[in-house]
């Protein structure tokens, strides 16, 4: 089934069906923060499982929903900071320093 949460996924009990929308969304997202290394591997692992078919799941099902839930509401005018936080709410994840990237100067 659709999830109206994470529009761009099917969730299942063996992960969550990443989509080629959900994709482009994710690298448009991400493209905004500039090039970083952590982000950019990451999301290397969503084209990969992707492109083979494969469900994604653990911290790669985590990382494409939290884009997606991030992507959104900034998209309604939230600020990053407060969308990241927000997003981490949503997904039930405690703040913790590493869950962002560093601040640019």
């Amino acid at each position: 089934p659709r999830s109206t949460l994470f529009p761009y996924t099917t969730l299942f009990r063996s992960g969550v069906n990443a989509t080629r929308e959900g994709l482009i969304d994710v690298s448009q997202h991400l493209s905004q923060f500039g090039v970083e290394p952590t982000n950019a591997a990451m999301y290397e692992r969503l084209t990969t499982a992707f492109e083979s078919g494969q469900p994604l799941t653990g911290a790669d099902a985590t990382f494409y929903q939290h884009e997606l839930i991030e992507s959104g509401l900034m998209d309604g005018g939230m600020d990053a900071r407060a969308a990241h936080l927000e997003t981490l709410r949503i997904q039930g994840i405690d703040y913790a320093p590493g869950y962002e990237a560093p601040p640019r100067f």
